[in-house]
């Protein structure tokens, strides 16, 4: 499939760039994915 998108690295630059983290692994047989980002005022 073709597209714009950089997959995991592209939404853990993201992320980082917006002060969060990303990160991903297998939790009981599936895979996750966790995105934390800050709720705050953007300074």
């Amino acid at each position: 499939r073709t597209g714009g998108g950089r997959g995991l690295r592209g939404i853990a630059e993201r992320a980082a760039l917006l002060r969060g983290s990303c990160a991903w692994d297998t939790v009981d047989g599936r895979w996750r994915l966790t995105v934390r980002l800050p709720l705050g005022a953007a300074r």
